[in-house]
């Protein structure tokens, strides 16, 4: 996270619990991932990082109004995130796992 960052947690709570209730429904805890908000003018910017030492990231802009006009996109936002993170993390544990 840079300094221009803020954690999604204390930005926007709201948007913060849809992200959780998504990641819910993979069985994946809100501490293996890394989510915050880079704000730009009448936009943010939803950060997101997951995987080893958080190496992946997927990013997307949203608007103020967009927040509250948009729900459904977001929600499919954070879906397709937290599957994409399923299988990274699902990767990751067997190349760990696997016999040097």
């Amino acid at each position: 996270m840079t300094k221009k960052e803020i954690p999604l947690r204390f930005y926007n709570t709201d948007l913060y619990q849809i992200l959780l209730n998504q990641l819910a429904h993979f069985h994946i805890h809100p501490h293996d991932i890394e989510a915050s908000v880079q704000r730009k003018e009448s936009k943010y910017t939803v950060i997101l990082r997951f995987g080893e030492e958080f190496s992946h990231e997927q990013t997307k802009d949203f608007t103020d109004e967009g927040f509250i006009h948009e729900k459904e996109n977001i929600i499919e936002f954070f879906y397709i995130f937290a599957k994409q993170c399923k299988e990274v993390m699902i990767g990751d544990y067997y190349q760990m796992m696997k016999p040097k």
